[in-house]
This record gives C-alpha cells, structure tokens and sequence, in this order.
C-alpha cells in the first residue's frame, strides 16, 4: 500500500517544485496563469481528503518502536493531519474564488 501512496505524491511534489523553477524563467499570460490555478485548486481540494485518510491509518497503527508514550505520539500525529486538513479548506476555497475571476479574465483575452 505505501508504494500506492508513495509514487503519485512523489510524481506531484517534483511536478510542483518543477512549477516553482518555471517561476524563475518570467511571467506568463493569463491563460496560463488560469490553467496554474485550476490545477492548484484541484490539489488544494484534494489534500484534506488524503491527510484524513492518512489520520485514519494512524488510528489503526500500532504504537510500537517510538521513543516516547506511542499512544500519545500517535494520537498527536493524527491531531495534526485533522488540523492540517482542516487549515487547507479556506485555502481551496480562496483558490476556487479566484479560480471563477480569472476564468471571466482568460474569457476576455
């Protein structure tokens, strides 16, 4: 199952570091910039999905082999996956937002 989870996030994180290296090379138009966005949108609207699946995979873990309390380290790793999710929900909202302003924008030109 981790080889599943492993290769796509592997695939996405070097797609968006090679995103970030395009932002050194000048600034692109407004359909690009639309493009850029929706595919943002989708990740951002994605994530808390993934990270409440990888809290609920801790609530299954077996706390062995952690060097404090494993009982209290998983359930604080779990904490903070729910937290995360939670914090990316405005975050795809407000990408949705200028998502439909840019869309009337790349309409235009």
């Amino acid at each position: 199952m981790i080889e599943e989870l492993r290769y796509p996030l592997g695939r996405a994180a070097r797609g968006i570091s090679e995103a970030n290296h395009v932002s050194f090379q000048g600034l692109v138009d407004v359909h690009a910039v639309h493009s850029a966005v929706f595919q943002l949108d989708t990740v951002a609207g994605r994530l808390p999905q993934l990270l409440g699946y990888l809290g609920r995979c801790l609530q299954r873990a077996e706390a062995i082999g952690f060097r404090d309390d494993p009982a209290t380290t998983l359930l604080e790793a779990q904490s903070g996956l729910v937290g995360d999710a939670a914090a990316l929900e405005p975050v795809a909202a407000h990408l949705e937002r200028g998502l439909g302003q840019l869309a009337h924008l790349a309409r235009r030109n």
